[in-house]
């Protein structure tokens, strides 16, 4: 199995809320880019992202923050200076800092995730974790105002 494969055969999982055996794909797919000496490249951004996610959903807040650290560093590295690949990992933090109870790198995490978002000519509707960047919003309308950050 190519490393495209396991990560692709992850997304289907994790989509289906099947996150052990997400994770399980995710790693498989982060070895085998690692092993091809690719894992610092931007097809690995998602994957780093996604293992994140699984991470999460399973309650391992450490190793998520881990994953989407990785994945933000290549992401500087390697994409544009706005892309939406860009965006999901900076919205994926924010919503981790604001399970943690970290406010202040929620909101700023969140912003500049968003306002990234609405640079691209996006909207929050394209995310596909739109509905907790939704609740997250809803929960600080003081820090995100309709008018400025719609959702």
């Amino acid at each position: 199995m190519t490393a495209l494969c396991a990560k692709q055969l992850a997304d289907l999982l994790l989509h289906s809320k099947n996150n052990t055996e997400a994770l399980s794909y995710y790693q498989q797919a982060l070895k085998m880019m690692k092993k091809l000496g690719v894992d610092g490249h931007k097809e690995s951004i998602m994957t780093l992202k996604n293992c994140g996610v699984c991470h999460r959903r399973q309650g391992n807040l450490e190793e998520t923050k881990n994953q989407l650290e990785k994945a933000e560093r290549v992401a500087e590295r390697e994409l544009d200076e706005h892309h939406m690949w860009k965006v999901m990992v900076k919205t994926e933090q924010a919503l981790l800092y604001e399970e943690e109870e970290k406010k202040d790198q929620m909101e700023v995490a969140m912003k500049k995730g968003l306002q990234m978002c609405y640079t691209l000519g996006q909207t929050v509707e394209q995310l596909r974790n739109k509905y907790r960047i939704r609740k997250c919003l809803n929960r600080h309308p003081q820090l995100f105002p309709k008018e400025l950050y719609p959702h």
